[in-house]
């Protein structure tokens, strides 16, 4: 039988984990193709449609997920008219509450699979049910004991270059947060984790590999404390002696388990090395209870800020606005705890995604939500539909200003002189509503231009704004600063720094250093008058001296 195995990813960078789990176990007794793209090549279904008529092939299995929902099923049923004789399966988080009556409402599905789909997805190509069926795949017992097929090396191997290695260590999560659906557990089910050793051997076997970025798919990779310790210990061992650039990775946590004996572990990890993922996702206590959180906001906080201080560890945290009890105003007063220790901080709002307790408790919350993917709710008790609009936008200007090293040094700065965090973006995001859209360059001027509009950043405070401006334009973009934030140099400056830069030249091809001359710049900023800065525009790349 020749089956095609259907991913349709969020971007690029991204991979799809369970078809290649499943690739690797049918591939023993059929012929297996991965068909994977985007939600966003062009083309869109038909363009998918055409790739997978191509295969011919007799069963087409879709990997179906909350970004992809739609486009997947109307490439299901397209297929089912275009090849009738085919079988299509249908699977994956987001239709694993689904049941009889979704079959009946979509009859070009021969077969839904419910639950872990490694068993049912081999029973399916062996014939052992017949169409239309529900399969439930329950609780795989083979996970924990690592053979094949969870985990397959030619997943490392088939990795492109940028793309993220997705590794799985346990599944499960010992937590039961309502609006998640990690919560929704099966009778008996608990978390099932590999034993450190095979942890071991597998990350050994990705690391022969180029790999950038490991993200380990865990719910709570943390739960188990010494587990944690002795792996992120491994890692750091294995960085600190590896000859060329290691990966990164990533780990979801909970910042409430880790003890002073992890922290001291992760501090003698090198730059770069860890980013862990923290879901605060508020500071209400009324509400960490009402969604069944255990968490210890203190607890979370100091941890967070050792981490900091500490570590070399990447922190992104999570807020999500529109849990119950909750309000606008608590929601600035959780970002303002957390900005000052997140690398990242993403504001999310509130999804009553299917099957979970939460949604089916809307109705007591007064919760209303979108009918169709991504089921973001619109308004609740707590809530009104402009606080969670204006929520929203303010959620899409941090993530314009703050998640690239383009606005890093001027944000830094402006958040230093404003009353809060919270209320610089909120400022931001109501100056640029109120304004035409503007370029990526634009930008640098219109954040000037903002500040002097607040009446709260003094002659001074410019000034030093409009030197980090600068600084952030020219390592992170190409082109003379834009207007407004340029600096003009004199005859004497512009002299010294000429001859600065030649200088520099020569010393780094004495050294023997690799550096592109033509894009290399020289720059004085106020915030540091006793360097000269060297940028190499091309690369991005950052080195100064002391001046004299």
């Amino acid at each position: 039988m020749k089956i095609v195995l259907v991913a349709l990813n969020s971007s690029y960078t991204h991979t799809n984990l369970a078809v290649r789990i499943f690739a690797d176990i049918l591939s023993k007794k059929h012929e297996v193709v991965i068909s994977e793209t985007t939600v966003n090549d062009r083309g869109g279904v038909l363009s998918l449609c055409e790739k997978l008529y191509e295969q011919k092939a007799d069963m087409y299995a879709f990997s179906v997920y909350i970004w992809n929902r739609e486009m997947q099923l109307c490439a299901a049923s397209t297929m089912k008219k275009l090849l009738p004789q085919s079988i299509i399966v249908a699977g994956g988080p987001e239709l694993s509450f689904c049941d009889d009556a979704f079959l009946a409402q979509n009859p070009y599905i021969d077969f839904l699979i419910k639950g872990e789909g490694e068993a049912a997805i081999v029973d399916i190509a062996d014939g052992k049910y017949k169409s239309p069926c529900v399969v439930d795949g329950g609780i795989f017992d083979g996970f924990s004991a690592s053979a094949e097929p969870c985990f397959c090396a030619q997943n490392a191997i088939g990795c492109p270059d940028g793309r993220l290695f997705y590794y799985e260590s346990s599944r499960g999560c010992p937590f039961g947060c309502s609006y998640c659906l990690s919560s929704v557990k099966r009778a008996g089910e608990k978390v099932r984790a590999k034993d450190v050793q095979t942890v071991k051997k597998e990350l050994s076997v990705i690391l022969l590999h180029n790999v950038k970025t490991i993200k380990f798919v865990d719910r709570t990779f943390n739960f188990d404390k010494g587990r944690a310790k002795e792996i992120f210990s491994y890692i750091i061992d294995l960085a600190k002696s590896a000859k060329t650039k290691f990966p990164t990775c990533h780990f979801e946590i909970c910042a409430s388990l880790l003890d002073d004996e992890t922290i001291e572990i992760l501090s003698q990890a090198p730059q770069g090395l860890f980013r862990f993922e923290i879901g605060v996702q508020t500071a209400n206590s009324a509400t960490l209870c009402e969604i069944g959180r255990r968490d210890d906001t203190q607890k979370i906080l100091e941890n967070v800020k050792k981490l900091r201080e500490k570590t070399a560890v990447i922190l992104h945290l999570d807020l999500i606005a529109g849990l119950p009890h909750d309000s606008y105003e608590g929601i600035a007063a959780a970002f303002d705890m957390i900005y000052p220790f997140a690398h990242h901080l993403q504001l999310g709002i509130l999804k009553l995604l299917p099957g979970t307790k939460m949604r089916r408790k809307a109705a007591d919350y007064g919760m209303k939500y979108l009918d169709t993917p991504p089921y973001t709710i619109i308004e609740s008790r707590d809530f009104s539909f402009a606080d969670l609009r204006k929520l929203s936008s303010i959620a899409d200007t941090v993530d314009d200003f703050c998640d690239s090293e383009a606005f890093s040094g001027s944000i830094e700065l402006l958040a230093a002189l404003f009353s809060s965090p919270f209320a610089l973006f909120e400022g931001l995001y109501e100056y640029f509503s109120c304004r035409a859209q503007l370029s990526h360059r634009e930008k640098y001027a219109a954040i000037l231009d903002f500040a002097k509009t607040t009446h709260t950043v003094d002659a001074d405070g410019l000034f030093a704004l409009s030197e980090k401006l600068r600084y952030d334009f020219l390592v992170s973009n190409q082109g003379r600063a834009p207007h407004g934030i340029e600096r003009i140099y004199t005859d004497s400056e512009r002299d010294e720094l000429e001859l600065l830069r030649k200088g520099f030249v020569r010393k780094m091809r004495d050294e023997g250093k690799d550096i592109f001359v033509p894009a290399l710049e020289s720059h004085f900023f106020a915030f540091d008058s006793q360097k000269v800065y060297f940028i190499d525009r091309k690369n991005r790349r950052v080195f100064t001296q002391k001046r004299g």
